[in-house]
């Protein structure tokens, strides 16, 4: 018997041991097989693949990169090095050429070409580890141009060559100093005279050969101005162009194609695209500034572009009217997974302040995993009426209503906060809205958010002679060195609220009879104060308090004190003070 276990027990330590081997050699340190292959994808053109051949069966994401100049000149030879950075990075990446002039006078064969190599990438690149379903199309200069235009050419199934074309469905395009508004008449004119005279210049003979590519492929020519073409469509009127993002870089110091030139595209996206995130960077530097960064191996630029091909952390700055913008700050790994959403508005007596000088709020709560949006609104002296903020505030919450979905919000769990002036602002726009009041003549409708956060805010506001008194002791505090912005608060004051009225919110809900409200807005509200407060005093929240409860039928009011100042919260967000963001973050996650 004994013999018979020992027997057993060798065997088994046999087989471990071969086991072990076995998942040796399979644990073994892959060593990655970086290849490159030529293809000719048409009589026109061939392209480069850059991918690892060791890692054909895991599906990646990847790049395609349109190289530029000035449609007469580069290749995909002389940009191999951004293949090869994006293959080394872990992308499966694309570089091709297209005709030239004066191989074409005709912008449309060189939108034939590439729209052909797309295909070509669309219909192949799973062969060599590509995701078909994770592809960035990226272009520099006049690459960005066309790249951008074929995409638009073909999502808007427009007929090229006598060639109908067919939608492309990328998941971000990239244009790196892109020209996308192009001159024409006299201004183009003037353009090409200049490139003449320059060509003239020691060293810049080869700007001879531009200006005769724009003169043989612009003049009397179109089709080649996306712009132009956008124009064309109604609002809202396209439901996707090709790419869910949109990402144009400029450079401060690009005397090529200067900032400004990505406005007009990034205006008509806006306005004619229902879905569509649009990011615009601008870096320090010259018309080369990536790709001499990514040639020169440079770790910041690297990064810069690699953050921008695949952000994960992000802020985008929208235009929701003509009177103001906001930022979202969201997480772009994490778009199809709603989150709560937190818009704070920012403080700054009605007169001062702005979305910027908040920022810490923004990029706390996005850290935290919410999707966080900061709002700017006209101020005094733009304007001398509290209606017109409330207006901006509305309009901006209308948009952010409609569009936090394509950041990865959730409209049903969006939580309203403001600080100081903004703590008033957003309160009393969501109380006219809630209450179906006009403004502006313009009727407002109702929100619904989950909370609503009032952080030191003035929501009782003295009127007659406390008013008068308290703008004189402003002013008097302005003559002390170190407080004369005290004056533009009393001068604020004096416009805003003097002879005056519809700002107080307390005085709005006096004309509604007891529980005669069905809903305010917010499931909660939470009004916080602090003891040390000398801006906005302890109490100034009692008179409010009192109205919603007495008013409104079904609603959980909070009241918390801090020992503190008036910039208690936003002081220690801004300072990382973990306290304090704890104290926060309890007040904010109380409805979640």
């Amino acid at each position: 018997m004994k013999r018979l276990v020992l027997n057993i027990f060798i065997i088994f330590l046999a087989l471990l041991a071969s086991n072990i081997v076995d998942a040796v050699k399979e644990c073994k340190i892959r060593e990655p097989e970086l290849v490159k292959d030529t293809i000719k994808y048409s009589d026109h053109g061939d392209l480069d693949v850059y991918y690892d051949k060791s890692l054909l069966k895991r599906k990646r994401p990847v790049i395609i990169h349109v190289h530029g100049g000035g449609w007469c000149e580069g290749s995909k030879d002389k940009e191999g090095y951004m293949g090869s950075f994006f293959q080394e990075t872990g992308y499966v990446s694309v570089l091709l050429n297209y005709r030239l002039y004066p191989e074409t006078e005709n912008i449309d064969d060189m939108v034939e070409d590439i729209y052909t190599g797309l295909k070509w990438v669309k219909k192949n690149i799973r062969k060599y580890g590509g995701d078909v379903n994770k592809m960035t199309l990226m272009g520099h200069s006049a690459g960005a141009h066309l790249a951008t235009l074929t995409n638009v050419k073909a999502a808007l199934k427009m007929t090229v060559n006598d060639k109908k074309l067919k939608p492309f469905h990328f998941k971000h395009l990239i244009s790196l100093n892109g020209r996308h508004s192009i001159d024409e008449g006299e201004a183009l004119q003037a353009g090409i005279d200049q490139l003449y005279q320059l060509s003239s210049v020691p060293g810049l003979s080869f700007l001879a050969l531009y200006a005769e590519a724009r003169e043989h492929l612009l003049i009397g020519k179109s089709g080649f101005d996306q712009v132009k073409i956008l124009k064309n469509y109604k609002d809202k009127s396209i439901n996707f162009l090709g790419a869910e993002r949109y990402t144009f870089v400029e450079c401060d110091e690009d005397t090529v194609d200067p900032m400004g030139l990505a406005d007009p595209m990034i205006e008509q996206i806006k306005r004619t695209v229902k879905d569509v995130i649009i990011d615009h960077k601008i870096f320090h530097g010259d018309h080369q500034y990536m790709l001499d960064g990514v040639m020169n191996n440079d770790e910041k630029r690297e990064k810069e572009l690699l953050e921008i091909i695949e952000p994960e952390l992000v802020k985008n700055t929208v235009k929701y009217s003509k009177h103001g913008d906001l930022d979202i700050y969201y997480d772009n790994t994490l778009l199809k997974k709603k989150r709560p959403v937190i818009i704070h508005v920012h403080g700054g007596g009605w007169c001062e302040g702005s979305k910027d000088k908040e920022a810490y709020m923004g990029s706390f709560f996005q850290k935290k995993g919410y999707i966080s949006v900061l709002l700017n609104y006209r101020l005094y002296p733009e304007t001398e009426n509290i209606d017109d903020m409330v207006e901006d505030i509305y309009t901006a919450l209308k948009w952010i209503k409609t569009n936090i979905s394509l950041y990865g919000g959730d409209s049903d769990q969006m939580t309203l906060m403001g600080h100081s002036a903004g703590a008033h602002l957003a309160t009393l726009t969501n109380v006219k809205a809630a209450l179906k009041m006009t403004v502006n003549d313009k009727k407002l409708k109702p929100f619904h958010f989950k909370h609503l956060i009032s952080l030191n805010g003035r929501h009782s506001i003295d009127e007659g002679e406390a008013l008068q008194a308290d703008i004189d002791q402003l002013y008097q505090l302005s003559h002390i060195p170190g407080l004369s912005f005290l004056a533009l608060y009393a001068e604020a004051r004096e416009h805003l609220l003097i002879g005056k009225s519809g700002f107080d919110q307390v005085k709005i809900l006096k004309n509604y009879e007891d529980e005669s409200i069905k809903s305010l807005g917010a499931e909660k509200y939470t009004f916080v104060e602090c003891d040390e407060d000398t801006v906005d005093p302890m109490g100034l929240a009692d008179p409010m308090i009192e109205q919603i409860k007495r008013t409104v039928r079904k609603v959980t009011v909070d009241h918390k004190i801090f020992h503190g100042d008036h910039q208690y919260m936003l002081d220690g967000v801004m300072n990382n003070d973990e306290k304090r963001e704890n104290e926060l973050l309890e007040i904010v996650e109380s409805v979640y």
